[in-house]
């Protein structure tokens, strides 16, 4: 599916955002939109010890110092080169995307 959305990706690649946060922001709500995600991304203007209960804080669960083997509990899918190599689990939702278009979405959200 890397044709569909090719220009959309060349038009990150060509954009010059003043921050990396920005550029990253920018590609995780085009991933959730592509995806069909109905998560909302909003940003935080004070850093509080604890959240409410209604808020999930990933401050601490997702960093290189905790890292997680997510391969056996996401679904499986077939990625280019599929006829030569098995499957490589823990790679970005945007290999999943380009490999399974539309449907990527779907299952993963499931």
């Amino acid at each position: 599916f890397f044709e569909v959305y090719m220009d959309d990706i060349k038009s990150f690649f060509e954009s010059k955002p003043i921050f990396l946060f920005d550029w990253n922001l920018a590609w995780l709500e085009w991933l959730f939109k592509k995806s069909g995600s109905q998560c909302t991304i909003s940003l935080t203007t004070e850093s509080l010890k604890e959240y409410p209960a209604d808020y999930i804080d990933l401050r601490n669960q997702l960093t290189p110092k905790n890292y997680r083997d997510f391969g056996s509990g996401l679904p499986a899918y077939v990625q280019v080169f599929a006829d030569r190599k098995p499957f490589e689990p823990n790679l970005s939702f945007l290999d999943m995307l380009l490999c399974e278009g539309p449907n990527a979405g779907r299952r993963l959200w499931r």
